[in-house]
């Protein structure tokens, strides 16, 4: 007999959701860092001019005239964190109406997909789609949570210049510190400017997609009776998702899931639970439709709640095809020569290196 229509979708929307994540990093290397790191070598260059021009004598000890050069190239440094932080919300708004689009498209194949009939899917017209792109997450949209990101920065930078005054440091010992050493972001304000504006536009592009979803499913309640929450059950599965995990969300009663993410780098999803061939009812389009099916086809219409997944086991069912992309060719020859399992090539929550998993046996 032919796969549970919701164990079909499950399984789309899970291996669906890798392909997303890859979305979010490809945006990250190939349009964020970039900015990101063109900043800090601005930063950098800002910090070693007016290094050069006092030498390494302590900023306790600077001139009058030296202290006004000093402030000047701070206000230049907030400069470059504000452009900064400009260039990459003009990402995002270039990037996810495009993105909401697509996911639009991708979310309603595989849906449709998985029924035994045409089931004439209900489409989200373009204006809500740009209503979904604009809801901010948490009540602030991604333009203002940079903008608040800036000021984090400015006022670190402040903050460190003046401790370095009290405690008699040079101005290279207060660079190393605020902006790190070698080429790509780091130190107190690349974090800043580097790893919170980096979860800001992961956080978003998940929204989106998580957002695109859920009013998807709302706009076809009429063939669905409600959602499963489902987490992604590995060793980085935290507290607050965990317990959520196989929670069904009636539609009849009224109830709805949390608004995904629940928090940074959230992996949870919502999958939908059709209704059964039966509480479609004999009069129903769909119930004719299926009338019309043999039995065994009709059976996949069970409305049945997917059974509770395990992540791990999951992986390890799932095509060699889908295996490849998700592990890449180096990794996926080792997995398969090897014999190994998802469990065996993570641990604390990472992927191990590609020479620690030539050394397994």
């Amino acid at each position: 007999m032919p796969k549970d229509v919701n164990q079909q979708i499950l399984d789309g929307i899970l291996r669906h959701q890798h392909f997303v994540r890859a979305y979010e990093n490809y945006i990250l290397k190939s349009e964020i860092l970039p900015i990101l790191n063109k900043a800090k070598s601005d930063m950098l260059k800002k910090y070693n001019d007016f290094g050069k021009r006092i030498g390494r004598k302590k900023l306790s000890k600077l001139t009058k005239q030296e202290r006004a050069m000093l402030g000047v190239k701070m206000r230049e440094l907030d400069g470059l964190i504000k452009v900064a932080n400009r260039k990459i919300s003009g990402v995002m708004d270039k990037r996810l109406l495009p993105f909401a689009k697509s996911e639009q498209r991708l979310y309603r194949g595989l849906i449709s997909d998985a029924f035994p009939i045409d089931i004439g899917l209900n489409r989200l017209p373009l204006e809500q789609l740009e209503k979904l792109v604009e809801e901010p997450l948490g009540g602030h949209k991604y333009a203002d949570r940079l903008k608040k990101n800036y000021g984090d920065a400015v006022g670190a930078m402040k903050r460190e210049i003046g401790v370095a005054i009290l405690k008699g440091e040079s101005m290279v010992q207060v660079r190393n510190r605020l902006i790190g050493v070698g080429k790509d972001v780091g130190g107190k304000v690349g974090v800043l400017i580097g790893n919170r504006a980096a979860m800001i536009a992961r956080s978003e592009i998940m929204r989106v997609s998580n957002a695109v979803l859920d009013r998807l499913y709302q706009e076809n309640q009429d063939i669905l009776k409600g959602v499963q929450w489902v987490a992604v059950l590995d060793s980085r599965t935290c507290a607050q998702c965990a317990p959520l995990d196989s929670t069904f969300y009636d539609y009849s009663k009224g109830e709805r899931a949390p608004i995904r993410p629940l928090h940074v780098f959230c992996r949870c999803v919502t999958v939908p639970i059709t209704k059964s061939w039966k509480e479609l009812g004999d009069d129903s389009k769909m119930a004719k439709k299926m009338d019309k099916l043999d039995p065994g086809v009709r059976a996949t219409m069970t409305g049945y709640v997917p059974a509770k997944v395990k992540y791990p086991k999951w992986f390890d069912s799932q095509p060699d095809s889908f295996k490849r992309k998700v592990l890449g060719k180096s990794r996926f020859a080792l997995y398969k020569s090897k014999g190994l399992s998802y469990k065996r090539m993570i641990k604390n929550g990472r992927w191990i290196t590609l020479k620690d998993l030539a050394k397994l046996r």
